[in-house]
């Protein structure tokens, strides 16, 4: 006589499941990988300037963009010169570094995968931090964005689940998980202290 037991585990929504609600158990692969540690990496990166500036920053790998202080319609952009082909049936995990500073007015800064016509990023618009879903499905450019606010995992205001606050003048890793086969769910966050926490 033999005898056995089964355990069924149900997580919830959780970092360690990915946008399909998979066991993040595997290692990641990398599709694009980026450190700007001896240079601006030219061959990667394209900058669009409107009277604004790209500086390397070699004690940081990173660069520093910024255009002159007060005046209306300048800026500083970089895009990467690849595109990012979406593999149906798998979750993609993006991670970025970067520091948006305190909220200042007449002031837009952004950060995610995105380009002109569609995409995912994080932005301060002088007056909220947010996140933004772009889609050009409609005919149309539409910017689908959600203020802090009225984020509906946490709002990292000190009063969500975490209890955290983000400090947007740090540097912070900021996450998108994502899933996409013509729908799909979109996930935001950042990195903190090593663990994902959705917004």
């Amino acid at each position: 006589m033999s005898y056995f037991a089964t355990t069924n585990i149900r997580a919830g929504d959780s970092p360690s499941l990915d946008a399909f609600s998979r066991w993040r158990v595997s290692n990641p692969a990398n599709v694009y990988d980026t450190s700007l540690q001896y240079d601006l990496e030219p061959l990667n990166w394209e900058d669009i300037l409107v009277s604004g500036t790209v500086t390397h920053v070699p004690a940081s790998s990173g660069a520093l963009l910024s255009t002159v202080a007060g005046t209306s319609g300048f800026s500083a952009a970089r895009q990467t010169r690849h595109y990012f082909t979406y593999q149906p049936g798998k979750s993609t995990l993006v991670l970025m570094t970067g520091v948006m500073g305190p909220i200042k007015a007449n002031v837009r800064q952004r950060i995610g995968l995105f380009e002109t016509n569609d995409g995912l990023y994080f932005e301060q618009d002088g007056t909220h931090l947010r996140v933004v879903t772009r889609t050009s499905t409609s005919g149309g450019v539409v910017n689908n964005a959600v203020n802090q606010s009225a984020w509906n995992l946490d709002t990292l205001d000190g009063t969500g689940p975490s209890g955290i606050t983000i400090n947007t003048s740090y540097t912070q890793i900021f996450v998108i998980d994502l899933q996409w086969l013509g729908v799909g769910r979109v996930r935001f966050g950042f990195d903190i202290n090593g663990v994902i926490v959705y917004c």
